[in-house]
């Protein structure tokens, strides 16, 4: 349904949550993502890096991780799945497309008038992890301070010691729990 699609220049729309079939959100973002992927590997598969396509391609995960991200129920081993799959093929590309893209994300925040806080945190946890920054960020972390790309690797972040449930999985979490 319409009320569920983000659009360029249209904030998304409020909905209560009794409203809400949180099915269409997850499903959106798998579709989302899907396109996103299809465009990467055919460019790829050209063996030709276009700033275009490569933004096209980021367009279509950052859509994907906003939906996501409002369909609150959705299971962290989802999220997780997609994650990597965008730093995996993402990771292919040269350091200066990556920084273009990197670049090119708070562009489409606005265009789609999507809330920051539903993609910025990761896109910028993962640009980390890729070695690039945008001019206007710095690392949280100054291990990360390297040129080289950094291999991801998901973390139980807080979870408390001895405990046999974490809290959570995220890219949140630069460094192995102590």
């Amino acid at each position: 349904p319409d009320r569920y699609k983000f659009r360029p220049n249209i904030k998304p729309k409020s909905m209560p949550d009794a409203e809400v079939t949180d099915a269409y959100f997850k499903l959106m973002g798998q579709v989302e993502a899907l396109i996103g992927a299809i465009i990467f590997d055919r460019m790829m598969s050209a063996k030709t890096m276009d700033i275009k396509r490569a933004q096209e391609a980021l367009e279509h995960y950052l859509l994907s991780v906003a939906y996501y991200y409002r369909y609150s129920s959705i299971s962290a081993n989802t999220y997780i799945k997609a994650t990597e799959r965008i730093y995996n093929r993402f990771s292919r590309y040269d350091r200066e497309t990556t920084l273009k893209l990197a670049k090119h994300v708070d562009k489409l925040i606005q265009k789609y008038r999507i809330p920051p806080e539903w993609v910025k945190p990761l896109f910028d946890q993962l640009f980390v992890m890729l070695g690039v920054y945008p001019a206007n960020r710095r690392p949280r972390n100054p291990e990360f301070r390297s040129a080289a790309p950094v291999n991801p690797v998901l973390f139980e972040c807080g979870a408390p010691s001895g405990a046999s449930t974490p809290r959570g999985y995220g890219w949140g979490c630069l460094s192995p729990p102590a």
